[in-house]
């Protein structure tokens, strides 16, 4: 009998190490997903499914270069969402740098290709049951 038992007591101690990798590459996988479907709805200007993809009180901050000099500022998302309108060309150039802490909080680089430039965008996102939302976005503008 106790043989049978350390059996079953190995099988399971495989089964957690084989599983632990997966769960990985999976919330590695949505977190893409979350990215991706970000960009497209922001492309298609539809401000509902962005909507579905942000956290209530995020927030977007970039930097500003302005007559006074350099200035930092910032929106929530709400303000975010008011007036989108569809971008003729806003595309998916690279992801990277995507860290995951305890199956709860991510962060990764963007590069989105526009007709004037590249923006290099850095979210934060934070999984909420079972869905990943984007909590902060930060970027900035590098022109051609």
């Amino acid at each position: 009998m106790r043989q049978s038992r350390g059996w079953g007591w190995m099988a399971i101690a495989v089964w957690a190490l084989v599983a632990a990798p997966v769960s990985a590459q999976d919330a590695e996988a949505s977190v893409r997903t979350v990215v991706e479907e970000f960009v497209a709805a922001w492309k298609a200007g539809d401000s509902q499914r962005l909507a579905g993809l942000m956290a209530p009180a995020g927030t977007v901050v970039w930097v500003s270069d302005t007559a006074s000099g350099t200035t930092v500022e910032s929106m929530t998302f709400e303000e975010l969402l008011r007036n989108r309108r569809p971008q003729e060309r806003y595309e998916l150039e690279d992801m990277h740098n995507l860290h995951i802490v305890d199956d709860q909080l991510a962060t990764v680089d963007v590069e989105i290709r526009i007709a004037t430039g590249t923006y290099h965008d850095h979210y934060v996102l934070y999984r909420v049951g079972q869905e990943w939302l984007i909590a902060n976005k930060a970027f900035v503008l590098r022109r051609h």
